[in-house]
């Protein structure tokens, strides 16, 4: 099962209520069509919808502290020092704290896989190039899901993470 919540937009819901949610009715069907006895995996699960800041864009127009502070592409090194990146990761080392133990604790649930534990910087992170979603052949893509950023330097929800596995 994947199960990706609010995706398309900022979340706001830091608790892994909808996953868990989602999780326990993708449960009961599996109970109410006889396989109760089967265990499951949530093959990917992960915090941002909009994955890229340039993607986030029209969503933050929306959100009072990042109004008109999104471009549509930046150097790798400023990619990463984009105050919204830090934000929401902070808020998906919250997240990530609840979402695991939660579940885990509904029955049949052995493992879950975090979709993507690095940053998808195409090409790999320059500090200098040019990365976001556009139609310049000058400017690479890049996805922000990672616990690691794409310098390879942990985030905060990496150790979270990390911790957890312990």
């Amino acid at each position: 099962m994947h199960d990706y919540e609010d995706w398309g937009r900022f979340r706001t819901d830091t608790t892994a209520e909808k996953e868990e949610r989602t999780m326990r009715e993708f449960r009961a069907a599996m109970e109410k069509h006889g396989e109760a006895s089967k265990p499951f995996w949530i093959t990917e699960i992960g915090w941002w919808g909009n994955v890229s800041l340039n993607g986030m864009s029209p969503t933050a127009e929306d959100d009072a502290e990042l109004r008109r502070s999104l471009k549509p592409f930046y150097t790798g090194r400023n990619y990463l020092d984009q105050p919204v990146v830090a934000r929401e990761d902070a808020r998906r080392a919250v997240w990530m704290a609840d979402v695991f133990p939660r579940m885990l604790a509904i029955p049949g649930c052995e493992k879950i896989f975090l979709w993507v534990s690095m940053d998808e910087f195409e090409g790999g992170w320059k500090p200098d190039a040019l990365y976001g979603r556009s139609d310049d052949p000058k400017v690479n893509q890049v996805d922000l899901w990672g616990v690691i950023a794409g310098d390879r330097k942990w985030r905060k929800s990496a150790y979270v993470l990390q911790q957890m596995l312990k």
